[in-house]
């Protein structure tokens, strides 16, 4: 009797999109919107939490960053900071359904140039990937719709910039659990359905072009969702 091959082959695909597809809509509200819910979750957390609150720095440093990330049209000459993206790092700590606003900056901050580079560096992608990894922690019942989403999203747009696609790319334990996350709570909302079908496309592109990627772990959570949202 043979013995089956414990190397996976990587998919090939004759007729795909050859371009990451990313959410990069910036609503006209949004630095309204996402610095008036961080200041609403904060207070909360200085009235009632152990974790740390941010600071009047902090908040500041978020309204300067989101200013960058607004105007797109700059985005070849604006620069994003190590400190800029602590505060968030801070938000990513507290309780999982105070997270999304964070998130949600974060994925414009992986379309930025510099922010991407940023973002990318050792320490603050392994804060990230930790507190995706989290998400495992919690119930599918219990997990926030917003923070799937904007998460996802996140992870969607990393793909866009060569540094940080290569950062995600060798974390293949990220990209099966917010699959698997997905897979799991996607009944419920219809804009991860959609999220999860350009996941999907930019792993598939990966896929194509031979890039580095853990196949083995990736390949069979990457067919399942296909399996799942079909059948749905």
């Amino acid at each position: 009797t043979s013995t089956p091959s414990t190397v996976a082959s990587k998919p090939s695909f004759s007729q795909i999109i050859q371009v990451y597809l990313v959410f990069d809509e910036i609503p006209g509200s949004f630095k309204t919107k996402a610095i008036s819910k961080i200041e609403e979750f904060n207070n909360e957390i200085a009235n009632s939490s152990s974790v740390q609150s941010l600071s009047v720095n902090d908040i500041a440093a978020l309204n300067s960053l989101i200013k960058v990330l607004c105007e797109a049209s700059y985005y070849h000459s604006s620069k994003i900071l190590v400190g800029h993206l602590k505060p968030l790092l801070q938000i990513l700590g507290w309780d999982h359904s105070k997270t999304f606003p964070a998130y949600d900056i974060l994925r414009l901050v992986a379309i930025h140039p510099v922010g991407a580079q940023v973002l990318s560096s050792s320490d603050i992608f392994n804060q990230l990937s930790d507190c995706l990894l989290s998400f495992t922690t919690i119930p599918y019942d219990s997990l926030s719709i917003a923070t799937v989403l904007t998460s996802t999203r996140l992870i969607i747009n990393l793909f866009r910039q060569q540094v940080s696609r290569n950062a995600l790319l060798v974390r293949g334990d990220v990209i099966i659990t917010v699959l698997a996350i997905g897979r799991q709570i996607h009944e419920k909302s219809r804009p991860i359905r959609q999220s999860l079908v350009s996941l999907l496309t930019n792993i598939s592109i990966v896929f194509n072009q031979n890039i580095e990627i853990d196949v083995v772990t990736i390949l069979p959570y990457f067919v399942s969702t296909i399996e799942t949202l079909i059948i749905f």
